[in-house]
């Protein structure tokens, strides 16, 4: 599972947290979904996005 947020989390005094939330919660879900069997084959990978290289509705974001 890839998943893009903005590259400024990484830079966080809690970016570690933010990151161990983000992979147990994701994996968590996808557990929930599809048994407890797939856990220990579930990746996720949390991409850095720079500001102005994404967009929401159409729009590039630029913060």
């Amino acid at each position: 599972m890839l998943f893009g947020i903005k590259e400024a989390a990484f830079s966080r005094p809690d970016a570690e947290e933010i990151v161990a939330r983000l992979v147990s919660g994701v994996t968590d879900a996808i557990v929930a979904v599809f048994g407890e069997p797939v856990r220990s084959g579930v990746s996720v990978e949390l991409v850095g996005s720079p500001a102005g290289r994404n967009g929401i509705g159409g729009v590039v974001v630029t913060s």
